[in-house]
């Protein structure tokens, strides 16, 4: 598992299989969330196999599936919503944390008005890249 810590509270990895979960606790995981759809690729894991690791292990545990190149204002809303009411530190997860850093980023551009520059920085840093948002997130922000 490589996880990637974004902020104090929150981090992204790459598809997790219900046999990590055990290590993700170890490592002072309150929350996961599954931004990956089930059947997004054969052999992947299916989330009710996650959920319930979850659940044995008192992992809170949501599941917002988030399309590949479609991260919706509305994906984000839900998201923002999750993260208002969890107990962090947050591990989100989905093919890549890809999708879960861009649902991070809008989320922060509105509540916190963070510039582009700052979450693109971050993602760098993580080994991401949200060109692609850019002017969402400037709008977001208020910087547009």
């Amino acid at each position: 598992m490589d996880i990637k810590k974004i902020s104090d509270s929150f981090s992204v990895v790459a598809q997790l299989q219900a046999s990590d979960l055990e290590a993700v606790k170890a490592a002072g995981f309150k929350t996961l969330i599954n931004n990956r759809p089930d059947a997004e690729d054969e052999g992947q894991p299916l989330n009710d196999d996650i959920a319930k690791k979850a659940a044995e292990l008192d992992l809170v545990f949501y599941y917002l599936p988030v399309i590949s190149g479609q991260v919706t204002d509305e994906a984000a809303a839900e998201f923002e919503k999750i993260l208002a009411k969890v107990e962090a530190p947050v591990l989100a997860f989905c093919r890549s944390g890809n999708r879960c850093l861009c649902l991070w980023s809008l989320v922060n551009a509105s509540q916190n008005k963070k510039p582009f520059a700052e979450l693109q920085a971050t993602a760098q840093q993580a080994g991401f890249d949200l060109t692609n948002l850019q002017a969402r997130i400037e709008q977001r922000a208020g910087h547009a």
